[in-house]
């Protein structure tokens, strides 16, 4: 990275959970084009759309699961994830939010079930920034290049 630029802070999000392969690989496709974040469930929320957590405590836990990489697990939704990144974690909007890389296919009307997706448009439209959701047709989607999903960002470096 060029010394007068500023490294790009990059949210990582999923609703599969922040052991999932998923996540993992896209840490390691983009870890090289600024400081990575990582807030994700503690638990697989697939399913929970646009959902938010009220009348019981949210709870946010720093871990070492990715050599390198701040990492924090939510008892909450994916939207609740994004959430408490931009106000607990980073307390700024990041500069991109990647939501993904999915377990499962978000595609027809899964989207609007589709934590994926929903972590997504709340960083889209709480960021106001264009915002990349990573899932592609394969059959192992864990397994898309990093390359290939965000040449603008690597563009920057």
């Amino acid at each position: 990275m060029d010394k007068g630029k500023k490294e790009p802070v990059i949210l990582i999000t999923n609703d599969d959970g922040i052991t999932a392969p998923g996540i993992k690989n896209l840490i390691e496709a983009v870890k090289d084009l600024g400081k990575v974040v990582v807030v994700a469930p503690d638990k697989p929320q697939s399913g929970m759309g646009h959902a938010i957590t009220i009348g019981v405590p949210l709870r946010l836990h720093k871990v070492n699961f990715f050599e390198g990489i701040e990492a924090y697990q939510c008892t909450g939704t994916p939207v609740d994830c994004v959430k408490l990144a931009v106000d607990k974690v980073l307390h700024h909007k990041p500069d991109i939010c990647l939501s993904g890389i999915n377990h499962g296919a978000n595609h027809s009307i899964n989207v609007i079930y589709s934590g994926t997706m929903s972590a997504a448009v709340e960083a889209a439209t709480s960021l106001e920034r264009e915002e990349l959701q990573p899932n592609r047709p394969s059959s192992r989607p864990s397994e898309a290049s990093g390359g290939i999903l965000f040449p603008r960002l690597a563009a920057n470096r």
